[in-house]
């Protein structure tokens, strides 16, 4: 889910779905979005449609890969963009990878290959962008991007959740406070993050936010994020040893429990979030709290 800040302009990035059978489509045209808040949802299908932007790349495997390794080599990377998915086909077999990191000729990815590349294979990608205007962000809470495009002579459409902040947290963590923590982090984690700083803006992602916003608990209700700190490294050592063939499954067993623990504990103090940006957007139930003050009002006129 993308989250944006308020009153700010944005690009969402989405990505047309695969047939069933997993191979990939011919490339979209005819691009389009409209976008929905609690403010201005659209009324029916005859609501206005934005033009969107088509982003194609294909691009060719300059060297063999095998199963397992997390980076391909590429004739040329210029047209990658860090962050983004993209289709690796071989034969008849598709793999959906992201990309963190590249260099010149290399690319880097977010999840091992899962069968052997040859030098024959291709990289293919294509993404739909919508851009909102500051007009679109202008209220907090949750949105939606539905597009539409045509892929193969057909009509194709699909949403894509989003959420407009009131603040956007910054992690809470650096590298050197890291190894400082856990020291075996050097040792574990991949050696094509050098900095450690994509280990912890994906474990700030994909580890900590996750589990606290299942708590209840969005970035935009985050006022000291500081608190977080130590989750966050836990949540990077987690990340890593998930990830790892060679730590045993016990300590991945204990790091998950110590890290629920430690959750738990984090969740449970006050200082460092503040009531959630929607209650003023989405009704809720009043707490016990509420209607007592109520009913004694009432007794009191």
């Amino acid at each position: 889910m993308s989250v944006i800040l308020r009153g700010q302009t944005a690009s969402i990035v989405s990505y047309p779905r695969l047939q069933t059978s997993g191979l990939p489509l011919s490339a979209p045209s005819t691009p389009e979005f409209r976008f929905s808040t609690a403010a201005t949802p659209w009324v029916d299908e005859s609501s206005a449609w934005a033009t969107g932007t088509v982003d194609t790349l294909a691009a060719v495997v300059a060297a063999a890969a095998e199963e397992g390794d997390t980076e391909i080599d590429l004739t040329t990377t210029t047209d990658v963009v860090v962050g983004r998915r993209y289709l690796i086909r071989v034969a008849d077999a598709v793999q959906v990878v992201s990309v963190v990191r590249k260099d010149t000729e290399r690319i880097y990815l977010g999840e091992p290959l899962r069968r052997d590349v040859s030098d024959s294979a291709t990289l293919t990608g294509w993404a739909i962008l919508a851009a909102l205007t500051t007009g679109n962000t202008d209220i907090v809470g949750p949105a939606v991007v539905q597009f539409r495009c045509v892929i193969g002579g057909v009509t194709v459409s699909w949403t894509e959740s989003v959420r407009i902040a009131r603040r956007l947290p910054v992690v809470p963590l650096t590298p050197d406070e890291l190894v400082r923590v856990y020291p075996e982090i050097k040792s574990l984690h991949a050696r094509q993050d050098e900095t450690l700083e994509d280990l912890i803006l994906s474990a700030w992602d994909h580890v900590v936010l996750p589990r606290v916003m299942r708590k209840g608990h969005y970035p935009e209700d985050i006022v000291n994020a500081d608190v977080l700190r130590p989750l966050l490294a836990l949540g990077c050592l987690l990340h890593v040893v998930r990830q790892s063939r060679a730590v045993a499954a016990d300590f991945v067993a204990r790091t998950e429990t110590s890290f629920d623990r430690l959750l738990d504990n984090t969740v449970a103090s006050v200082l460092w979030h503040t009531e959630p940006q929607d209650v003023a957007t989405i009704p809720r139930e009043p707490s016990t709290e509420a209607r007592n003050a109520a009913r004694y009002r009432m007794l009191r006129r």
